[in-house]
C-alpha cells in the first residue's frame, strides 16, 4: 500500500521527517500550498495520506480527514509543536483543545503527537497516539553513511585537534537564544581550548522583530572569535558539523519551547547538549535517559566565564535507550494508525 504524506513545504526538517517516517516502503509525496485544490487531490488519494505537520494548517488538516473519513479512508496527522494549544493560554486555545479532543474521543480524527504521554500539557486527551521525533531515531538505519560523512570536509571548515567546540546549528534567531549564545561566547574571552562555530541563515521577519538578530551582534560574536557560516547546511552538512562538534546549543526561548533537530541529532550522535532547565527538550531528554547540561541563563554564562565546560567533558552522554528502539516504536504506530500490517 502506497501512502502519501502531504508537506506544504520541505524545509527545515520536513524532507528528513518523510525520509525516516516512510521507512523505506513505498511513498508518494506531494508538496503545494493548502488550498480547496490541494484537498481535493488530497482526497481522492485511495491509499493513506500522512500530513507531515498539522501545526499551520490544523483547519485544512481537519477537513481534509473529515471528508476522507465519509470516504473510508486513512488520513493520519503529525503534531510537531502542539504546545501552542495544549497550554490553555487563551480561551482560543482552551476551544481548541476541547474541539479537538472531541473529535480524536470520536475517532473522527487520527493525531499522532511527537510528545509522550508523560509530557502531554492539557487536560484532554487532543491526539490519538504518540511517536518519537524523527530527529531522535532517523540515523539508526545509517550508521555506516554517517561515519564515512563526518569525515569528509564541508564549507572549507576544519574542525582543529585539541579544541571544544559549542555549536549552534540551524537558523540563527534568538528565539534560539543566539543572543546568549553570543553572550556566552564573549564570556569565554578568546579561550584557546574552546572555540564557537554557528552555521546557519540568518531569520528574518518583519512580524515577530525582536527575533530577528541585529548585525551588530555578528559583529560581537566574530569580535570574539566566533566563527559564522551564514548558509542553509545540507543533511550531509548537518552531520558533519553535529558529528564533529562535542557541545551542541539546543537552549531555547521560552516562548519557543519545543522539541529540536539540533537535540535530536546530538542524542544520536552522543554529542553534549546545552539546554535550557525545565525546557521541553530537557525534559524528553530524561525520558530518554539521556545525560545533558541544563542550566538556567546565569548558570550557562558562569560555566564559560569560570571555564567550568571541561568539567562535563568526563560525564558520559551514552544513552541507555537506542535509536532503534524509538524508531521500531515510531514505526510500528504510525503503520497501525494507516492499517499497514
Amino acid at each position: 500500500m502506497v501512502c502519501c504524506y502531504y508537506s506544504s513545504t520541505l524545509q527545515g526538517h520536513r524532507l528528513m521527517y518523510i525520509d525516516a517516517l516512510s521507512g523505506g516502503k513505498p511513498k508518494e509525496v506531494i508538496t503545494a500550498a493548502l488550498d480547496f485544490a490541494t484537498i481535493r487531490l488530497l482526497s481522492s488519494k485511495p491509499g493513506p495520506v500522512i500530513f507531515v505537520t498539522i501545526d499551520d494548517s490544523l483547519f485544512h488538516y481537519i477537513l481534509c480527514s473529515l471528508i476522507r473519513s465519509t470516504l473510508r479512508r486513512k488520513t493520519v496527522g503529525i503534531f510537531l509543536q502542539p504546545l501552542g494549544i495544549a497550554k490553555n493560554n487563551t480561551i482560543k486555545d482552551a476551544v481548541k483543545v476541547l474541539f479537538l479532543s472531541l473529535l480524536v474521543k470520536l475517532n473522527l480524527l487520527l493525531i499522532l503527537s511527537i510528545y509522550p504521554q508523560r509530557l502531554a500539557f492539557g487536560a484532554f486527551k487532543y491526539y490519538s497516539e504518540w511517536i518519537f521525533d524523527p530527529a531522535f531515531w532517523d540515523l539508526s538505519e545509517k550508521t555506516k553513511l554517517t561515519n564515512k560523512i563526518v569525515t569528509e570536509n564541508y564549507c572549507n571548515f576544519k574542525f582543529e585537534p585539541d579544541t571544544l567546540y559549542v555549536l549552534f546549528l540551524g537558523t540563527i534567531s534568538n528565539r534560539k537564544r543566539f543572543d546568549l549564545f553570543v553572550e556566552c561566547c564573549v564570556a569565554n574571552n578568546n579561550s584557546p581550548e574552546v572555540k564557537f562555530l554557528a552555521v546557519g541563515e540568518k531569520y528574518i521577519s518583519q512580524e515577530n522583530i525582536r527575533d530577528v538578530v541585529p548585525d551588530s551582534t555578528f559583529s560581537r560574536f566574530t569580535d570574539f572569535g566566533g566563527v559564522f557560516i551564514e548558509k542553509y547546511p545540507s543533511e550531509e552538512e548537518v552531520i558533519y558539523f553535529q558529528g564533529n562538534a562535542q557541545f551542541h546549543w539546543a537552549f531555547y526561548a521560552q516562548n519557543f519551547d519545543q522539541s529540536s533537530g539540533v537535540a535530536g541529532r546530538a542524542y544520536q550522535l552522543n554529542k553534549h547538549l546545552i539546554v535550557r532547565k525545565n525546557s521541553l527538550i530537557s525534559e524528553l531528554l530524561d525520558d530518554l535517559d539521556f545525560p545533558k547540561i541544563a542550566l538556567t541563563e546565569s548558570e550557562v554564562l558562569s560555566i564559560f566565564e569560570s571555564k567550568r565546560l571541561f568539567d562535563h567533558c568526563s560525564v558520559n552522554s551514552t544513552t541507555t535507550v537506542k535509536p532503534i528502539a524509538l524508531r521500531s516504536h515510531s514505526l510500528r504506530v504510525l503503520h497501525s494508525s494507516c492499517g499497514i500490517s
